[in-house]
């Protein structure tokens, strides 16, 4: 039987060679979008991973409620604590730092050797009333405010992290800042006596003479060093200090020394001290020692450093004898001395002396010179200047004391003042 040709089917090679291929290449399109679609929702996490940085320690322990509470916490204690410092000015570097005020109308400070207190504004320099060169703390007058008083903080010191307020000068002024210790300790200082306070805290944010709060407002002290954290004269000292200074005798015993090297503790024959390198003939070591003499201690206190030998020294009282331990070839003695008074003796004057006389001294280098000079005051009148180094005072040397000469002066009187200036000499008339 025979079909029609209509109704044969026969399959033609071309076209079923066709379909597979865009079957094929529509299997391959797939793909590939697939792919691609996966690529962008899956992406390769086999690179290298980009490290994040870690978020501040304050920002994971506190929420950003604490840091308010903190700030809020700040400008309250700096609302009570500001009354209680005022800010001086310290010369011949013209520095700005704190004072706390500790009793009614004194306050106290850290003031180094060779320091003075210059004016501000329109305000005269405080007076000086008695300083203490060990800790290099300074006692000084101000405008009497039993409302304005730190309050000192007792009881030893709480030990383990915590933070403290610290006040510190800027050319705005005082500034109250948090500062973060991470621990606290107390330390007996032989050569001053007394109970200092250690905090192991960042130097740099707790620089020397600062004052430092609990941030419930008790006053904790005043720095006196941050060599590798910070040492600070507590409150309790410092009140003691100011209810009773000690005198500015700047006492001296005519004795230089020098810093002990293992070589010259190995040949003198002692482990610690310091060694003599000159006696001024006619003072007050002159017969009793001798250069390379190793002192040991002064009127009882130890000395490790030549810093800390003028500090005793300076603090004694002249007419006073002390006793000297020293060594000499490796065998220990005993000496008294008795202290006089030093050139830089009425480098702070009384506050009578300084409102008429208006200005300071201080002693450097076998040298005094003006450390600061008040406007309208006798000494501005007759034109002396910071620096000037003073030569001679009314036809005696320069170690005559100026301010006592100007108080025995009556109405009227002068006095004719030798000083130089940039390597000439003048004289200059000082006038009451």
């Amino acid at each position: 039987m025979q079909y029609p040709p209509q109704m044969e089917e026969q399959a033609s090679p071309g076209s079923s060679s066709r379909e597979t291929r865009l079957l094929l290449a529509t299997i391959g399109v797939s793909v590939v979008m697939l792919f691609v679609l996966a690529r962008f929702r899956f992406p390769d996490r086999r690179g290298p991973e980009i490290a994040q940085p870690a978020p501040a320690p304050l920002e994971r322990l506190a929420s950003q409620g604490s840091f308010d509470n903190l700030a809020s916490s700040m400008a309250d204690l700096d609302r009570r604590v500001r009354g209680g410092l005022t800010l001086v000015r310290v010369e011949p570097a013209g520095t700005l730092t704190v004072a706390a005020r500790v009793t009614v109308g004194r306050a106290v400070l850290r003031l180094g050797e060779g320091e003075s207190l210059g004016p501000i504004d329109d305000r005269p320099a405080p007076s000086v009333i008695g300083r203490d060169p060990i800790t290099g703390m300074a006692v000084i007058t101000v405008d009497p405010d039993s409302a304005n008083v730190v309050v000192p903080r007792s009881g030893p010191p709480r030990p383990g992290p915590r933070y403290v307020a610290v006040a510190d000068a800027s050319p705005r002024g005082i500034v109250l800042r948090p500062h973060y210790v991470a621990d606290s300790a107390t330390m007996d200082d032989a050569v001053s006596g007394l109970t200092l306070l250690s905090m192991a805290a960042a130097p740099a944010g707790m620089p020397p003479g600062s004052a430092v709060f609990t941030l419930a407002g008790t006053f904790v002290g005043l720095v006196s060093s941050s060599d590798g954290g910070a040492t600070i004269v507590p409150a309790d000292a410092l009140r003691a200090l100011a209810e009773t200074p000690p005198a500015a005798s700047n006492g001296d015993l005519g004795v230089e020394v020098q810093a002990l090297t293992e070589a010259l503790a190995r040949i003198g024959g002692a482990t610690g001290g310091v060694m003599v390198t000159r006696v001024e003939s006619g003072g007050p070591a002159d017969g009793s020692l001798v250069s390379g003499d190793i002192v040991q201690s002064v009127d009882g206190r130890p000395v490790t450093s030549p810093l800390e030998f003028t500090a005793v020294a300076q603090s004694q009282v002249p007419g006073r004898a002390i006793p000297i331990v020293f060594v000499r070839r490796g065998t220990a003695a005993t000496v008294d001395l008795t202290p006089r008074a030093g050139p830089g003796a009425d480098s702070a004057p009384p506050a009578s002396a300084g409102r008429e006389l208006g200005i300071t001294t201080r002693t450097a280098g076998g040298r005094r010179t003006i450390a600061s000079v008040q406007e309208g005051s006798a000494g501005a009148r007759a034109g002396l200047q910071v620096g000037d180094a003073i030569v001679s005072v009314g036809g005696q040397n320069a170690n005559t004391d100026l301010a006592r000469a100007f108080r025995a002066l009556k109405a009227g009187g002068g006095l004719l003042v030798t000083i130089e200036r940039a390597g000439h000499r003048r004289v200059v008339a000082l006038e009451k």
